[in-house]
């Protein structure tokens, strides 16, 4: 048989009015009170890295805060007229990229050929990322234009 339950956890409508105006109101929970925590002090880093990706096409990546897309080296081109140029080392550049985004990326995706080929690499500034994506102007995703002058 089941034990019947006391007056006070008794839902509102089951007990009888003049049983409520006599009990006392329930206390409420208490409320913890929030830490705030000063800012670090900046470390060097920036908040903000730029990204460069050696395809025609940019890659998107799903994030806690929504897809992050980096663009490929035919981002440059879009709604060019025809006969434009690829960007330097033919590398697109996605700047502004916050860390967090960047390291969530790099932690969930990193095993994939795209970072360990060396296609899709991230700098702290826009012109660092140009001078390593000059030095890394061998490197080829595949999609290339055929050479109709090579033998």
């Amino acid at each position: 048989m089941a034990k019947p339950k006391k007056i006070e956890e008794q839902t509102p409508s089951a007990v009888p009015e003049e049983v409520r105006a006599v009990l006392p109101e329930p206390e409420p929970e208490p409320v913890p009170e929030l830490e705030v925590k000063p800012l670090p002090e900046p470390s060097g880093v920036p908040d903000t890295l730029t990204v460069a990706l050696n395809d025609p096409h940019g890659v998107s990546f799903d994030t806690p805060w929504g897809r992050v897309t980096f663009n490929g080296n035919a981002t440059a081109l879009s709604g060019s007229e025809s006969g434009g140029a690829l960007p330097l080392g033919a590398y697109g550049l996605t700047h502004g990229v916050r860390r967090d985004v960047w390291d969530h990326v790099r932690k969930t995706y990193g095993k994939m050929a795209v970072f360990k080929s060396g296609k899709l690499f991230v700098s702290p500034s826009a012109a660092r990322a140009e001078s390593e994506a000059r030095e890394r102007e061998d490197v080829r995703h595949g999609w290339e234009a055929a050479d109709p002058e090579a033998e």
